[in-house]
């Protein structure tokens, strides 16, 4: 599609999900903007901005004031949603409303419709069985399943980051037609990748021997319980000293570290508080490897694109990552390991083993990986496929007309 057809497209992201976090969705929200910033595209964002917290300052996005954060005013958002878009629909005129985790925008269908806007939504989980694993009500899960369904057959179109979550969606209403996969992205710092020494040494870590490092939710199943038990046998197995960074916080935190002091591992594990993208890749830069041990069947159900995958595979870094996960060719493309099998102990320590010994050569091959990662999943081109996708759509309607 021709490149001016595009970026004339005007855009209005409707993004119910916080933004000021360092973690999650936050780093997707502001890699998409980006993106879509840097091809020239009329883009504004409508957030929530719960309390006093501190938020962004960015002219392309307007903040929700909000009562502190919690379930009812995450409810009131939704709800004031429909009376605040209007007006942001006549002030910015948009082709498109590129909506997240608005489980009400089914209701505008008829006045969208009027004004000749398309709706798209992005999915990047399946929402109901997400409530399921954090142990929410089952009144929730039942609404916003009841919502979701509505959503999947009245949005113009659905943008799913995993070819699982799309076939998914499709069994539960969508239409195939109109469902397409973005994975996440990488966002890639143009400027060069910091030496893993001086990385090591800006965040006080060790400067010699093997780290093995992890950003991210301190969360159940994301199967940090299988690294720290698997330690060990990765010290044991490493001819160099290996010492294991975890970067974030959760609820799973002080199972963690109750679990590292109980195997004596105090020496070996370090915990670092969450931190912006720009700290988080300093982090990848310093580490030998990163590890997303995610085992949990429920979670690997429908494939994951987790962000820190794209961050780290950017610094070059080999990432480590269940079978299946539909992470494998995007290994594969930048001949880096590696796979392990979901829940066997003993694959996933050989898999962060291989890694480790093989260092040296991973190393020097970076800025290989660095610019093939800039070249080809950059959310530069993931803001392409978003607005290619979104002025396809907006073509369709000179096709509703002559009907």
């Amino acid at each position: 599609m021709h490149t001016s057809k595009i970026t004339n497209i005007r855009l209005l992201i409707v993004w119910a999900e916080s933004v000021n976090r360092n973690m999650g969705g936050s780093g997707h929200f502001w890699g998409l903007l980006e993106g879509l910033e840097s091809v020239g595209c009329n883009v504004r964002a409508i957030c929530p901005r719960y309390g006093c917290v501190t938020v962004p300052d960015a002219i392309s996005v307007s903040y929700v004031r909000l009562p502190q954060r919690s379930l009812l005013s995450f409810l009131l958002f939704q709800v004031w949603l429909l009376v605040i878009v209007p007006y942001h629909m006549l002030r910015h005129r948009p082709h498109v409303i590129y909506q997240r985790t608005w489980f009400l925008s089914f209701l505008m269908r008829p006045l969208l419709r009027l004004a000749r806007i398309r709706l798209v939504m992005e999915i990047d989980a399946i929402v109901e069985e997400e409530t399921k694993m954090r142990g929410q009500c089952n009144l929730l899960g039942a609404a916003v399943r009841f919502a979701e369904r509505l959503s999947f057959r009245f949005a113009d179109g659905l943008i799913c980051v995993t070819e699982g979550i799309r076939n998914e969606v499709i069994r539960r209403g969508a239409e195939p037609q109109k469902t397409q996969v973005v994975h996440n992205a990488a966002r890639v710092a143009h400027a060069p990748l910091p030496d893993q020494y001086a990385a090591r040494q800006c965040l006080g870590l060790p400067l010699h021997g093997r780290i093995v490092g992890f950003a991210g939710t301190f969360a159940p199943w994301q199967g940090l319980d299988m690294l720290v038990d698997v330690a060990p046998d990765i010290v044991r197995g490493c001819p160099e000293c290996v010492y294991f960074v975890l970067m974030g916080e959760g609820q799973h935190e002080d199972d963690l570290r109750q679990r590292v002091a109980a195997m004596g591992l105090n020496e070996r594990f370090i915990f670092l508080p969450p931190a912006d993208h720009e700290i988080a890749a300093v982090l990848y830069s310093a580490c030998d490897v990163i590890v997303i041990p995610i085992y949990d069947e429920r979670k690997l159900r429908y494939g994951i694109s987790p962000l820190k995958f794209w961050d780290a595979l950017s610094a070059g870094v080999p990432v480590i990552v269940p079978r299946h996960s539909e992470l494998d060719g995007f290994l594969d493309r930048v001949s880096l390991p590696g796979t392990f099998v979901p829940g066997n102990r003993e694959d996933f320590t050989h898999t962060v083993l291989t890694a480790l010994r093989s260092s040296q050569a991973h190393l020097a091959r970076r800025a290989e990986v660095h610019r093939i990662v800039q070249e080809e999943y950059s959310w530069i081109n993931a803001a392409r496929k978003v607005l290619a996708f979104s002025a396809s759509l907006c073509d369709s309607f000179l096709d509703d007309a002559k009907d």
